[in-house]
């Protein structure tokens, strides 16, 4: 299994991707690199089997890269397309000569919006020294595993957030849900759940140390989905493997990669205080845009605005703050400006409407669930003042939205989309949003929860 995948054109940029796969190596992650990492058999089938199971993509932009690209069969665009596709953590490495071509295909035109690391073949190296901290999920290595005869048994029992291949409409998709396992001796079993209208059982076996392979079955009376499951004990509790199943919607068995990053348990959610602007700042500034959240706005939320609040979770050993919540209770016609007057008549008839306004967790926390806990305690305080229809926003680009799943978790909707949203008050206001930088060309998708 590889974490990073390193994408460049062999003329111009095979020397660099040399470099940048003996730096990784020595930094201890586990690049695929082409000239490396292939195997007997097909090369297409490889090279995307090996995208998809990747969580970081470093696309090599030396000079004329992506010249060639609107050529039938330009397999540097179909590499640029499927990390796009597949929402992988995608960083850039610009060489100061690359200029982008004038018009790029629809399928790879968001890879100009990303923003570059600019580098000279002179200082390379140390341009790669900034990698570090923009990667995740560094290889688990297997000797910080549980080994020899005395070992304990491994901890399976607890709370998860799965992620898992499926398939959709003919292509491969990456879903999350929640899952709890519990275990008794070397029998495990438990359940998963898709926001609110899926969930399965899961049963099986632990055997040796280290891996764990059982059956799922879908708990409602008219899913008669079914299939396997194989997963791997990896370091810090991760479980990582495959799932093969029947899909009674396509009338196929199907195949995909299968995820369970544990919960943290060492987080709770409190009321901010004064002390925690400096920390809600710079995450939002990281996650929203610079300026997008400041210190003089959250003064005003605690000190004159009654009806809007904000939400920490916190680690409860170390007290550090991994994210944050604002929320407030709204009129119809306040509604009506956040939809840009546009009509929500589900909403119509209401005297408050709860609003989640902002959600954001620190990038180094994200997978734990600290945005689900954030949201649930947002709609638990709403609803103490006699609300029960909740609205919330997300930004959306390159046709990702930064907390569907987590909105899905929580039992909203996706109800709308209103594009270049925040064009107008970036330029006002002056933030950088982190995907656009400014103007901010993202799009504003509204969720609704009755």
């Amino acid at each position: 299994m590889y974490d990073t995948f390193i994408s460049y054109r062999r003329a111009g940029g095979s020397d660099i991707a040399a470099r940048l796969y003996d730096y990784l190596k020595l930094k201890d992650y586990n690049p695929f690199y082409d000239i490396t990492g292939m195997e007997m058999g097909r090369f297409d089938e490889q090279l995307k089997l090996r995208l998809i199971q990747s969580e970081n993509y470093i696309l090599i932009l030396s000079e004329h890269a992506l010249d060639r690209c609107d050529a039938d069969g330009d397999w540097l665009r179909m590499e640029i397309a499927t990390a796009l596709e597949y929402n992988l953590n995608i960083i850039v490495l610009k060489e100061e000569s690359f200029v982008y071509p004038a018009e790029l295909p629809q399928d790879i035109r968001a890879i100009s919006m990303y923003q570059t690391i600019d580098f000279n073949r002179s200082v390379l190296s140390a341009r790669l020294e900034s990698l570090p901290p923009l990667l995740k999920y560094k290889k688990q290595s297997f000797s910080n595993m549980i080994t020899g005869d005395s070992a304990k048994k491994p901890k399976i029992s607890g709370k998860y957030i799965t992620q898992y291949e499926d398939n959709e409409r003919g292509r491969t998709v990456v879903r999350k849900a929640y899952a709890e396992l519990r275990t008794f001796g070397n029998i495990v079993w438990g359940k998963t759940s898709f926001g609110t209208s899926q969930s399965w059982k899961i049963s099986g076996k632990i055997y040796g140390k280290k891996r764990l392979a059982g059956v799922y079955r879908a708990k409602g009376y008219l899913d008669d989905g079914f299939g396997t499951f194989y997963l791997e004990l990896k370091t810090n509790g991760i479980l990582d493997g495959y799932w093969s199943g029947y899909d009674n919607e396509n009338n196929q068995v199907t195949t995909g990669r299968y995820l369970f990053r544990p919960l943290v348990q060492d987080y709770k959610i409190r009321n901010a205080v004064k002390s925690d602007f400096a920390a809600i700042t710079k995450i939002a500034d990281s996650q929203l845009g610079k300026d997008y959240i400041t210190e003089e706005f959250l003064r005003e939320i605690i000190d004159e605005d009654k009806s809007t609040f904000c939400l920490v979770a916190y680690n409860t050993k170390t007290n550090k703050i991994a994210g944050f919540s604002i929320s407030k209770a709204i009129t119809y016609d306040e509604v009506k400006e956040i939809s840009q007057s546009q009509n929500i008549k589900e909403l119509s008839f209401e005297d408050k409407i709860g609003f989640v306004k902002t959600v954001a967790v620190d990038s180094v926390c994200q997978g734990l669930g600290l945005g689900t806990m954030l949201v649930d305690k947002s709609i638990d305080k709403l609803k103490k003042d006699v609300m029960d229809s909740f609205i919330s926003t997300a930004w959306k680009h390159a046709g990702i939205i930064n907390i569907e799943s987590v909105l899905d978790r929580c039992g909203f909707e996706k109800i709308m989309e209103l594009p270049n949203y925040w064009y107008e008050s970036s330029l006002k206001e002056g933030f950088h949003c982190p995907q656009c930088g400014n103007p901010c060309h993202c799009s504003c998708v509204i969720f609704l929860k009755i």
